[in-house]
This record gives C-alpha cells, sequence and structure tokens, in this order.
C-alpha cells in the first residue's frame, strides 16, 4: 500500500471566499488530482458549524461517494474563550474517526 494523498481546503480559502469556488467545487478539484482525503475548514466552509444538519451530512456523504474521499481531522475547539484540555480533544477525536 503505497502513500495516500491529502489535502487541506485551506489550500483554496481564497477562491472559495471569493466565491470563484464552492465546497463541492473545492471537493472536485481535490478528486481530480488524486486525492482522498480532505481537511475541510468547518467554521468558513460550513454554514451551519458546529451544528450540523441532517439535511448537510446527507449531502456530505453524497459528496463523499462521487469524489471518493474520506474526511479525516483534528480541530482544537474553543469553548468560552478557552482551549479544551488534550482529554476532552481526544475524547472529540475518537468520535469524530469512529
Amino acid at each position: 500500500m503505497g502513500i495516500k494523498r491529502g489535502v487541506s481546503l485551506y489550500s483554496y480559502q481564497e477562491e472559495y471566499f471569493l466565491r470563484k469556488m464552492n465546497l463541492e467545487d473545492c471537493l472536485k478539484a481535490v478528486s481530480v488530482m488524486g486525492a482522498t482525503g480532505v481537511e475541510i475548514i468547518p467554521e468558513q466552509m460550513i454554514n451551519e458549524y458546529p451544528n450540523l444538519s441532517e439535511e448537510f451530512l446527507e449531502k456530505w456523504r453524497g459528496f463523499q461517494t462521487v469524489y471518493f474521499i474520506y474526511n479525516k481531522y483534528y480541530d482544537i475547539i474553543f469553548i468560552m474563550s478557552r482551549i479544551i484540555s488534550i482529554g476532552q480533544a481526544s475524547e472529540i477525536l475518537g468520535v469524530s474517526i469512529s
């Protein structure tokens, strides 16, 4: 099994911000270059973050199917102006990858 490519959508932040690309355009570009892993910028690219609707999750699963990508990321979460503990972050990461 060889090395797999992953891309952070941070690389597309300007195109996204300037509305030259939407989330699906970014995912398509990542897929075309052969990457199978993607890190999104949820605060920027998901309007309802962190409370994701079932509608968004269904749309996201569709993107994964169409573009053959998966999302695995580690997010430092700020709660009430403080960074969560390593234990809390580990717990969130465990839920994210399960």
